[in-house]
């Protein structure tokens, strides 16, 4: 029984000693370092910290290390618990309005539909039926004719990306679309990038036009997928062009939908809603992953992950904004709802006798 308990003890105290550490990397996590990975698994660390100080608590005999051990773990949770509770909290009082017939209306769906995934016939039934004004989306390469053809009566507006061969984001439209002309200090930080790379930002922007009962109502629309905070030099380069690209977009009117590849938690995607400037929409949004994890293929009965995200200009108000189905991609889409509130286009004056 001595043995066991001082294995227990060797046990917490490692547990105890990598709450500590996790704590001081995540203090020392810039987007410079690899550091802030620990960040995107906050909610996993408080579990972690959790259980720990219960199994020392249960476990131990009461002792003066018991109690070293207690402190010390709880006092390194609790950074990782102010992380998550803002998010937590914003996502409760993320305020939603009642669709009202009258007030223009907008629908559209971001999804990452995985480039590795060989059969796509879900993933394209459910963009084709889902009935979305626009759909965004990711990982398909422009010329997949078996993911695009068949959305192509459905959606026959059709904008893809075009900062090089390797950029794999789509926004099609029941409407005509124009594409979005990227500012030239943008267009000169992508070219100094290597072109089959992930240091260019791959995006498609494009001006859409919401119907109201005096005239269309132009709404801008960038579409985003960045690169993983793993490789901080890419996702650093990646935040400099989003930067430099959200300068131009319109405050009150713009939608960002994307995949970002970063939690709500970790200093990344802190980052990324400081230079993209619109209230961010989706809170505590889970998406990722979905299909089975690892070669060990292990199943994921729920995603883990907020990485795929929504932003609106301050003329929108949200009606829904939801995660939707596994349509066999490993992210789930993200379906976004949403209702004008600002100023109307004014009604054309009235004709002469």
């Amino acid at each position: 029984m001595s043995k066991l308990l001082r294995l227990l003890g060797v046990l917490v105290g490692a547990g105890a000693g990598t709450m500590v550490a996790a704590a001081l990397g995540s203090a020392l996590a810039h987007p410079g370092n690899r550091l802030d990975l620990i960040n995107h698994a906050a909610p996993f660390l408080i579990v972690g910290g959790i259980v720990l100080c219960a199994a020392v608590l249960f476990f131990l005999p009461a002792n003066r290390m018991r109690l070293v051990y207690v402190v010390a773990t709880a006092i390194a949770t609790v950074p990782f618990i102010g992380r998550v509770l803002p998010e937590s909290v914003a996502a409760a009082q993320l305020e939603r309005v009642d669709a009202d017939p009258a007030i223009p209306q907008i629908r559209i769906i971001w999804l990452n539909a995985f480039s590795f995934n060989a059969d796509t016939s879900q993933a394209v039934a459910y963009l084709r039926d889902s009935g979305a004004d626009i759909i965004a989306v990711s990982e398909r390469i422009g010329d997949d004719t078996a993911f695009f053809d068949p959305l192509a009566t459905a959606y026959p507006h059709r904008i893809d990306c075009n900062v090089g061969p390797y950029c794999a984001v789509t926004i099609m439209a029941k409407a005509p679309l124009e594409p979005v002309t990227p500012p030239a200090r943008l267009r000169d930080l992508a070219a100094q990038q290597p072109e089959e790379g992930w240091f260019r930002l791959r995006y498609a922007a494009v001006v859409a036009a919401v119907p109201t009962v005096h005239g269309a109502m132009p709404l801008t629309l960038l579409a985003v997928h960045m690169q993983r905070p793993s490789l901080p030099a890419a996702f650093a380069a990646n935040l400099h062009q989003l930067s430099v690209l959200s300068e131009t977009l319109p405050s009150s009117t713009a939608i960002v939908v994307g995949d970002f590849n970063a939690t709500p938690w970790s200093n990344a995607l802190q980052d990324v809603d400081r230079v993209v400037g619109l209230p961010r929409l989706t809170r505590a949004l889970a998406t990722w992953p979905v299909r089975p994890a690892t070669r060990l293929q292990i199943p994921m009965p729920v995603p883990l992950l907020p990485i795929d995200h929504a932003f609106a200009g301050r003329d929108w108000r949200v009606i829904s904004v939801r995660a939707g189905p596994r349509v066999g991609s490993d992210h789930l889409p993200v379906e976004l709802t949403l209702q004008w509130a600002g100023p109307l286009p004014q009604a054309p004056p009235p004709q002469g006798p």
